[in-house]
C-alpha cells in the first residue's frame, strides 16, 4: 500500500457534515486523494466512533448512507497486538520526553504505518513536531496550500 493515504476520523465527519466549519477543505482533500489514485485508508475502530460521535446528528438513513460510503470507498484496516503494542511504546516514550500524546491519536497512526500508508492527513494540531515514523499532514499541507 505504497500509495495509500489514511484520513483521521475528524476529516472524515467533516466531509460527511456540510455544517462543519472545514467541510470544504476536508473535501477538496478526499477527492485529490481520489484524483491521485492513493488507496484511502481508516481503521475499523473509527467507525464505532463515527457512530458515536454523529449519531445524534444524522438521522438513521444518513448514518447507514455514511457507513455504506466508508466501507466502499475506504481501506479498513484492523488493530493487531502489534499495533496496540507500537501504540504503547509510542505513548511511553513521549511520556518520557516529556511530551503529551493522545493515545487514542497514537493507535491510528500505528494502525496507519502497520497497514504501510505513506501519509496521515489530520486536522489535529498536536501532531505536529511529534516523530511518529509517519508523515502527518493537515488538509491544507496535504493540497499544497500551505
Amino acid at each position: 500500500m505504497a500509495n495509500s493515504i489514511f484520513f483521521d476520523l475528524n476529516i472524515i465527519i467533516d466531509v460527511l457534515d456540510k455544517n462543519r466549519p472545514r467541510f470544504e477543505n476536508s473535501k477538496a482533500a478526499l477527492q485529490k486523494a481520489i484524483e491521485d489514485e492513493f488507496e484511502i485508508a481508516m481503521s475499523s475502530d473509527m467507525l464505532s466512533n463515527f457512530y458515536y460521535i454523529c449519531q445524534k446528528k444524522f438521522n438513521c438513513q444518513n448514518m447507514t448512507n455514511a457507513f455504506v460510503f466508508l466501507k466502499e470507498n475506504f481501506v479498513i484496516l484492523e488493530f493487531s497486538q502489534d499495533v496496540i503494542q507500537s501504540a504503547i511504546k509510542r505513548y511511553e516514550e513521549l511520556c518520557t520526553e516529556g511530551k503529551e500524546g493522545d493515545f487514542e491519536d497514537l493507535l491510528q497512526i500505528s494502525c496507519a504505518i502497520a497497514g504501510g500508508c505513506a501519509l496521515f492527513v489530520s486536522e489535529d494540531k498536536n501532531l505536529k513536531g511529534l516523530e511518529l515514523g509517519i508523515k502527518v499532514l493537515s488538509c491544507d499541507e496535504f493540497l499544497g496550500d500551505v
